[in-house]
């Protein structure tokens, strides 16, 4: 979802588009548009702000934010997801790049498996085998706001 934020902003300037799992027959699909709420960013000015100041309200630490469906992220979720995107490409370059390659590889085997796969690869990435990972990009995508 992330990746779709940031590709529509980039190349739209807007988006018009939302991705949903149909997959949870207790919600309600098709309803048309709603009214924006009051805390949803717009694209333009100012956007990556707003994003980085939603996804900073988000208590929710990234190996949890990893494990939910796509219909149970709410929009600070979806701006964390964003923003470490963002703070991907800014930070990490090529590697970043390939990480999320294997991200979304090692994300197709099932979510039991998902967290103990995804670690190896962002020990990789962050350069970092003294402790919790997960906890050390918490730390390091925080401090990029």
């Amino acid at each position: 979802e992330a990746m779709a934020y940031d590709l529509s902003f980039q190349h739209l300037g807007r988006n018009d588009v939302f991705c949903i799992a149909m997959n949870d027959p207790t919600r309600e699909y098709g309803r048309g548009p709603t009214q924006r709420k009051q805390n949803q960013p717009a694209g333009g000015a100012g956007f990556r702000a707003q994003m980085k100041n939603l996804a900073r309200e988000n208590p929710l630490p990234f190996d949890k934010l990893f494990l939910l469906d796509l219909y149970d992220l709410s929009d600070s979720d979806i701006a964390k997801g964003w923003s470490l995107l963002d703070w991907l490409m800014h930070t990490q370059g090529v590697n970043g790049e390939k990480w999320l390659r294997g991200f979304g590889e090692i994300g197709r085997m099932g979510k039991d498996s998902f967290l103990p796969k995804l670690r190896p690869s962002l020990e990789w990435l962050l350069d970092y085998r003294d402790g919790d990972a997960f906890r050390f990009l918490q730390e390091q995508w925080q401090e990029s706001l």
